[in-house]
This record gives structure tokens, sequence and C-alpha cells, in this order.
């Protein structure tokens, strides 16, 4: 038999199982030689409100705990969390109820356990062989308590999208990559954001553009972070398909790279998100995904594009060394030749010289030349 006194209370609390608080009421009635009928007397209760919570029909309320307190000296706050944690175990057997029941079907609808194992893979999620500790573990990683909400996030979420891609993309793929780049960001220390600093930081970043763009992150992210712009390179995801995004966040600006493409696009993508943020249309969201967008007359997408294109290469500068030079009939040497020595010229990596000549149809897109794109 367990007395609770004041100072044994809480240790008794947190060291116990999750049990009915009538259990401790028994074992106080045991040591005051009382019955139920007295005790109700002495709360000046009904004999059957004590008889429905020894028979764990009702809980225990302030109000009785503060009678409780009075009657066995035992402190209110003991009785309000021994029936807080009965409770709280409660939910908990429910919610495990729940979930096998619902979840899981949501589970195997949603083919999330392929995409559970592509987050464990990144490292933002430990293995679990269970499928129930898996939905736990996928719950915690969106920040939802049902699966069923998933759909309710992704669709705010891409509510404003600046475009919608042609290409179908897989959206439970596309929310995890963007919250993994969210949850970074969490822990990211960032000046507040400045715009000014901010277009410093893009004219400075454009001289690093002679390297691969993995090569100098760390010296990008610094920089911008500088600048109070997060920006963050998580690889896809799956079916995300998903090259750049753009948001702000309580006021700060997130740039989101996959790093996914060619050599080219990469840097391409980099200048096209962070002029989505000097443009500065904070309840507008941004994506660069794979495909034609369906809408791409959109001005701020067309605009982007072409500060992309412009910090990048002039397509007039490019144009008149190469056409003029009648460059697509010499041969393979010294095609590739004049497009390092060009690249080298204009400070970037030939991949995106050769990407250039392509668009502008000086050369065709099969051509050997594309081993400047590769990764």
């Amino acid at each position: 038999m367990l007395i609770i006194t004041k100072e044994n209370a809480m240790d008794t609390i947190l060291n116990s199982v999750a049990v009915h608080p009538s259990e401790f009421i028994k074992d106080s009635l045991n040591y005051f030689k009382m019955s139920q009928e007295e005790l109700a007397s002495r709360l000046g209760m009904t004999p059957k409100y004590i008889s429905n919570i020894m028979k764990r029909k009702s809980g225990i309320s302030t109000e009785t705990a503060i009678k409780l307190e009075n009657v066995f000296g035992t402190p209110a706050s003991f009785w309000i969390a021994a029936q807080g944690r009965y409770d709280e175990f409660q939910n908990r057997i429910e919610e495990e109820r729940t979930i096998l029941a619902e979840e899981i079907n949501i589970f195997n609808a949603y083919n999330l356990n392929t995409l559970f194992n592509k987050l464990v893979k990144l490292g933002f999620l430990s293995n679990e062989n269970n499928i129930v500790l898996k939905i736990k573990s996928l719950l915690s990683f969106f920040e939802i308590s049902r699966l069923s909400l998933l759909d309710k996030i992704i669709d705010k979420q891409l509510h404003g999208m600046a475009y919608t891609p042609k290409q179908e993309i897989n959206k439970y793929d596309f929310i995890a990559w963007l919250n993994c780049g969210r949850k970074k960001m969490r822990d990211a220390s960032l000046e507040p954001f400045d715009m000014d600093k901010f277009k410093d930081s893009v004219r400075y970043i454009r001289d690093l553009s002679s390297n691969r763009l993995d090569e100098v992150w760390d010296i990008i992210a610094k920089k911008y972070a500088s600048s109070g712009v997060f920006i963050v390179l998580t690889p896809c995801i799956g079916k995300s398909s998903v090259f750049g995004y753009t948001e702000w966040l309580n006021g700060t600006p997130i740039i989101h790279l996959s790093n996914r493409g060619a050599l080219d696009y990469a840097w391409h993508s980099l200048f096209h998100e962070s002029y989505h943020v000097i443009q500065n249309k904070r309840l507008k969201v941004f994506i660069d995904s794979v495909g034609k967008p369906t809408n791409s007359d959109d001005d701020d997408e067309k605009n982007a594009h072409n500060f992309a294109s412009r910090i990048l290469l002039k397509d007039e500068d490019v144009y008149n060394y190469f056409n003029k030079m009648d460059f697509k009939n010499f041969d393979f040497a010294v095609q590739t030749h004049m497009v390092k020595q060009f690249a080298k010229l204009k400070n970037i990596i030939p991949a995106i010289v050769v990407s250039r000549l392509q668009r502008l149809g000086i050369i065709g897109y099969k051509t050997h030349l594309n081993s400047f794109k590769k990764k």
C-alpha cells in the first residue's frame, strides 16, 4: 500500500505506470480505514459519484482534487497529474487503434512506404520495421496529426503557384522534398533580409560560375545568409521532378534547389530562383519543374528566365563569337577548344556555353559537346 504525501507526490507520478487515480484512492481508503460512503460524505459528494470514479466511469475534476487534498492531505496537483497521465495513456491507446484502423490504409494507398525509405536514405528519418512506427515517424516529419491531412497541407502549399508544371509531379514526394529544406532552415543563422545586400550577393555569386555549383555551394549559402536569404540544396526525392522553388516564410525568403539535371541547369536554376526573391512577391510561390509550364506566359516566370539567361551569358555575345566563325562546320577538336576558350573569357563553365549554343540553334542538341554538361 502506498500513501501519497506532499514530499513523494510528484515522484510517484513520474515513476509509476499510468494507472487510474481510483487505485490511489483505494490505497488511501485502506490506510484511513474509511469506506467509499464515508469518503463521499466527507467530500460532500454523492456515493454514486465516488462509485463512478472507483469503477473508472468518471475522472477526477480539479474541484474533486482540491477536496481530496483536504481529506487525505495529498496535494491536489497529484490527483490532477494522475488523472492527466491516465487520460494521456488512454488517448495514446486510442490513437494506436486509429493508426491501425485508418492510417495504415492511407499509408498503403499513398505508397508512403517508398517515400519513407527515401527519407531514411537522406537521413531525415530513422529506419523502422514496424509499420506503426513508420507512420508515427512520417506524422512527425510532416508535422501533422493524421496522414489524411497530407492532401490539405499540399493543396494549401500549391495554392498561388506561379505555374503548374505540364509534367505531373508526385505531390507527396514534392512536399517531402520541400519539408526537408524547411527543417534545415530552422537551424540556420541568418541576418535580417536586406534587398540591396542580396542583389550584391547575386552579382558576387555570378563570378563563381566558372565552377560546378556544388563545388562552391558553401560560399553561396554563406553569402546569401549574410543578406537574409536561406538557400538549401536537397536532392530530388522520387518523382518530385523539381529543379527549384522559391517561397517566403515569416518574412524570410527561401530558395530550394535540387541540383538535378545537367551542370548548366544547376546554375540557371540558382539565378532563376534568385530573381524571384528580387521580385519580392511574397504571396506568390514559384516552382521550376520538369516540362514546359502550362501557363508559360506568366510574366514573372519570363522575367526570371531572362534574368538567369542574361546574367550568365548574353545571347548576342555568344552569337557574335560563334556564328560569325561558322562554328558548326569545325571538327570536334576545334569546337571543343573554342568552347573552352570562350568559357574562360566569360568566366563561366563550358556547359553553359554549350547549352546557349543549342538554344540559339548554332549547334544541334545531339552533339559530342554534351559531354561538358554531364556531372
